[in-house]
């Protein structure tokens, strides 16, 4: 859902934009120019790789358009660990620093990470 929802916004940026700035959309909208670029894709990537690669590229594509069962724990522990980031940032920053104390501290960015 994710991945689906990206390429919406990815969509809805550009072609607004165009429009925006004053573009016709019937400008952009040319079958046979999207049929050249896609069909000169899918051949020259058939042509160029041997029959393993293309199967391993189908797999990895239907695992990017599959849900992972521990993605919403992943984006969490993601979460927490900007949390942490942002708290520092807001305490005084990042600095470069050789005292021991401040380096302990910094090891609290640790305890959020889990991979």
């Amino acid at each position: 859902m994710q991945k689906f929802m990206g390429a919406i916004i990815i969509l809805m940026c550009v072609f607004g934009g165009y429009v925006w700035a004053g573009g016709s959309m019937m400008a952009i909208w040319q079958p046979a120019e999207f049929l050249i670029i896609i069909g000169a894709t899918v051949g020259s990537l058939i042509i160029g790789n041997p029959p393993q690669v293309l199967k391993e590229m189908r797999s990895q594509f239907r695992s990017i358009l599959s849900p992972h069962k521990d993605e919403q724990a992943f984006y969490m522990e993601l979460m927490a660990l900007l949390q942490v980031l942002l708290e520092t940032v807001r305490s005084g920053g990042l600095k470069p620093s050789t005292n021991t104390s401040k380096i302990q501290n910094k090891a609290r960015f640790l305890t959020v990470i889990h991979w």
